[in-house]
């Protein structure tokens, strides 16, 4: 045969089979983190470096190998700035200087370059509601020196019958009590939408908002990645400051009492949001970045205003890149049900503006922890949810290793100690967070055997499996692939995860007691009746690489399962035409 046509036939094979290789690689762009596994590092509690009892950077920097060995790519860290420490660092009295608990700014600046080189983002927590009332403008605001008269809230009172000063209005505090405090300096009342420690910013103040932009800058600079705005819907109240109704339940004085339609979730705060997000946009173009610098927005408020925050209602505007998303925190409560799971994780994505990022959390510094709100044999199974999810994945500190509140011991500063104790990473002195006598709390009584090193010596451990689940997320159903999600009955809740035409996976949580036998065909149209076991609990029987008949399976009490299809039409198909093209190949070039 002419060695011409012999060429021919083979370039054309090259372009075939390189072509076919192509198209299966060609992917959707997503920016980091939209696949993200964030982790929350609450500092006092992550590693103490120097023996006084207070984790601090150099305990972070000296741990992120930890993170990198878990499969972390970004985090985030509760605040470090300057604080008198009323609430644990959400008071902030200077946001240009890292708190000396913690470290200082070459602590900092070390931190992000170790982080970087790992390639793990950091996000800072940002207050942008308030300062602590003894940052240098209140007291300058207090003595209305220095221009910051009206960098803070203040109002003229009224007298009560017996002549003594009386609050603007009927608002309370998120903690409970007015949410007023009077100072004889001025004769007027000051707003704090927490602790009176906490005195509200005034963001109809321009110079306010300008100022709080340049902190923001500042950490860009500085190389951070992000910032998750906190309290970010009681950043404006209506300027009539009118009294809230009240709602008919909760007793007087508490915030469940009034309705709080004055005093949060007002259309300015997300006017702020999307400006921010404008001006990180700009920042990251005008410096020649190709990673985005994110905001994410942490509010306690219904799912519509919830879902404001990712972008203007005429959709012309864009805001934070990840709401922060309780539902699973919610639905993860006592006696769980699948089907207030489903409902949960269904009206987030239903609610969601077309082509945004959900994110997903199951605990945090203000929550329970999740090995305690629905018991550590189910801590396995929350970790499994949250990472077969599409979207971002958020891990508070410990729950890598299922730790649970450390209910041990008489509060320190409020009723969330219980949940923020002492990461434990070793069963020596001090679960091996310090070397010092005594820790800022105590250290969980169960570090035993609940510890990172403990459970790295154990195969199956929540550890390993939270590893092993990191990995299965870049796989291309879980980055790119949609979500079917069905209840099959209070106690099976299932997944599946697919990408276009190619493999598919199914998640099977059983999150109950009983041994349960079910029928994955039916739950699911285009389940094949055989699929291999790509991941596992400890408690379910099975083994990877166990290939299971789908319609009769049965699973274990509080155990789950991952299960891959084998190569379906799509990648049989294009295998067969390879194998045909080769085969004409292999005659024509053996032909005479």
């Amino acid at each position: 045969m002419n060695i011409l046509i012999k060429f021919l036939l083979l370039t054309c094979l090259i372009v075939i089979i390189v072509e076919a290789k192509s198209v299966k690689n060609e992917l959707p762009t997503k920016q980091w983190w939209q696949r993200a596994n964030f982790y929350q590092l609450y500092p006092r509690s992550f590693k103490d470096s120097n023996g006084d009892g207070i984790g601090d950077l150099k305990g972070m920097i000296a741990n992120f190998d930890h993170l990198k060995e878990l499969g972390i790519t970004a985090t985030w860290l509760s605040p470090i700035f300057a604080s008198p420490q009323k609430d644990l660092g959400y008071d902030v009295s200077d946001f240009y200087k890292i708190d000396e608990a913690y470290g200082d700014m070459k602590d900092f600046e070390a931190l992000i370059e170790r982080a970087h080189n790992l390639s793990i983002k950091i996000m800072l927590d940002y207050i942008p509601n308030h300062t602590s009332d003894q940052h240098q403008w209140f007291q300058d605001s207090v003595k209305k020196v220095n221009g910051k008269d009206d960098y803070y809230v203040w109002r003229n009172g009224t007298l009560d019958e017996n002549n003594n000063p009386k609050p603007p209005n009927n608002w309370v505090s998120v903690f409970g009590g007015p949410a007023w405090t009077y100072r004889s300096e001025r004769n007027q009342w000051y707003l704090h939408q927490f602790t009176k420690y906490q005195p509200d910013l005034n963001y109809r103040n321009p110079k306010v908002k300008q100022e709080m932009t340049e902190v923001i800058k500042f950490y860009l600079d500085k190389g951070v990645d992000g910032f998750r705005l906190d309290a970010i819907n009681h950043m404006f109240e209506d300027d009539k400051f009118l009294d809230e109704p009240l709602t008919g339940w909760g007793q007087e004085g508490t915030y469940d009492y009034l309705e709080h339609i004055y005093t949060k979730d007002q259309n300015e705060t997300y006017d702020v949001v999307y400006e921010w997000r404008d001006y990180l946009e700009k920042y990251t173009k005008d410096n020649n970045l190709t990673d985005d610098k994110i905001l994410m927005t942490e509010a306690y408020a219904s799912i519509g205003d919830t879902m404001r925050y990712y972008e203007s209602k005429d959709g012309k505007r864009k805001g934070a890149h990840m709401p922060f998303n309780f539902e699973l925190i919610y639905a993860l409560q006592d006696d769980p049900k699948a089907p207030r799971i489903k409902e949960g994780i269904e009206n987030w994505l239903k609610n969601m503006p077309t082509g945004h990022t959900p994110s997903w959390v199951i605990g945090s510094h203000d929550h329970s922890r999740v090995a305690t709100r629905i018991k550590r044999f189910r801590a396995e199974l929350a970790n499994t949810l949250l990472m077969t999810l599409p979207g971002t994945s958020i891990t508070y500190y410990g729950e890598e290793i299922s730790m649970s509140d450390n209910l041990d011991f008489e509060i320190v500063v409020d009723n969330r100690d219980p949940c923020r104790t002492p990461m434990q990473w070793t069963n020596g002195t001090n679960a091996g967070f310090s070397e010092g006598e005594k820790t800022w709390l105590p250290v969980n009584r169960n570090y035993e055997q609940i510890n990172v090193e403990f459970m790295k010596d154990r195969p199956d451990s929540i550890f390993h499996q939270f590893t092993e689940l990191t990995k299965l997320r870049n796989e291309r159903a879980f980055l790119h692939g949609g979500l079917k999600l069905k209840a099959i009955n209070d106690d099976l809740l299932v997944f599946e995860r697919k990408f276009e035409n190619e493999e598919s996976y199914v998640m099977v949580a059983n999150i109950n007691r009983h041994n349960t036998a079910f029928n994955l065909t039916n739950a699911f149209e285009d389940v094949p009746q055989k699929m291999k076991i790509v991941f596992k609990t400890s408690k379910a029987s099975f083994n990877v690489g166990d290939e299971v008949d789908t319609s009769n399976m049965t699973l274990g009490d509080y155990a789950a399962v991952i299960l891959r299809s084998r190569d379906n039409g799509a990648n049989v198909a294009q295998l067969s035409i390879g194998l045909l093209l080769l085969a004409v190949a292999r005659f024509v070039f053996m032909a005479q």
